[in-house]
């Protein structure tokens, strides 16, 4: 969040920053224009990963995102056959 009334230096990438209330991508005219973009990401990498490394498979249980309005993963183990 960028939020200068919140935040002090606000442009700075900190992962470090707490409490860290942000909004994720947010609704509406709040809406983060990354949002496509990170929404992408896994369905041409996935793919193409799998094409390039021979022997990925599921390695463990995905986890998924608990919250219905911000579907997606949390985790998901992979390995390679040796």
């Amino acid at each position: 969040c960028r939020d200068g009334a919140r935040f002090p230096a606000p442009d700075a990438l900190r992962l470090d920053r707490h409490p860290n209330p942000h909004l994720a991508f947010g609704r509406g005219p709040h809406a983060c224009l990354g949002q496509p973009l990170h929404l992408a990401q896994p369905r041409a990498t996935l793919p193409h990963l799998s094409r390039h490394q021979a022997g990925l498979r599921l390695a463990g249980t995905p986890h998924r995102e608990p919250n219905p309005v911000l579907r997606g993963l949390i985790s998901l183990p992979l390995s390679t056959a040796a």
